[in-house]
């Protein structure tokens, strides 16, 4: 999987913006059928035609993954809101419920590496991240 991701990047002839979104819905659906938590995907100003970089693209998909993976392993099982939006610049919002009490100290955190990954990734595409917590509500915010 990871291999076929860094090829799929690269790859120029998946430089757009569609291109991108179909990659995150068949990610996004599959993890969605793998483990039964429910995603609503929302897509906002997105273009057929506009192109994205390599970087972006990569960096981007990756973010993506890991904050579903992230609020599928921390969540409370409801729905998980995603929303990109891309009209001036590109915005990923993830937002779920999560269990009080269970360790959310490192809930951004993959292998102990989640948010210095993000970090990194994020300042790849020259962006920014917030990663809040409130009311139960963890919020997964990059701005590119």
């Amino acid at each position: 999987s990871m291999m076929s991701d860094m090829v799929w990047s690269i790859d120029a002839q998946f430089d757009t913006q569609q291109e991108l979104i179909l990659r995150m819905k068949s990610y996004a659906y599959t993890i969605q059928n793998e483990t039964k938590v429910p995603l609503k995907l929302i897509i906002i100003n997105d273009s057929e035609e506009e192109k994205i970089s390599q970087v972006i693209r990569q960096n981007l998909f990756l973010l993506f993954k890991e904050g579903i993976n992230n609020a599928i392993k921390y969540g409370d099982g409801k729905a998980i809101r995603i929303t990109l939006d891309f009209n001036h610049k590109i915005v990923m919002n993830i937002e779920n419920a999560y269990v009080p009490g269970r360790d959310t100290h490192n809930i951004a955190s993959q292998g102990g590496r989640g948010i210095p990954n993000m970090k990194r990734r994020v300042a790849k595409m020259n962006g920014t991240l917030q990663i809040n917590q409130e009311n139960n509500v963890y919020l997964l915010l990059v701005t590119i």
